[in-house]
């Protein structure tokens, strides 16, 4: 099992990897991720920064860590988006 499953990777698959390795490493290399992520959000052309945050729920080590910072983030970013 585990082995090719007859469906190629789809662009989606490429772009949703990039974001949740970028996200990882930014965790390990100490990075302030709520303010990297913003810019990231930009660079996915995202119009809300909360749809950026829905790939730390992709990446098991990030889920439970940082959610009150997490959520005031969220909030400068909806107030940024909103001007």
């Amino acid at each position: 099992m585990g082995g090719y499953t007859g469906r190629l990777p789809r662009l989606y698959d490429f772009r949703h990897t990039f974001v949740c390795r970028r996200i990882q490493r930014w965790y390990e290399d100490g990075v302030d991720v709520n303010n990297a992520i913003l810019n990231l959000s930009v660079y996915l052309g995202h119009v809300k920064p909360s749809d950026t945050y829905w790939y730390l729920s992709g990446i098991p080590d990030l889920q439970g860590i940082g959610q009150e910072p997490r959520a005031e983030a969220m909030r400068r970013a909806e107030v940024i988006t909103v001007k």
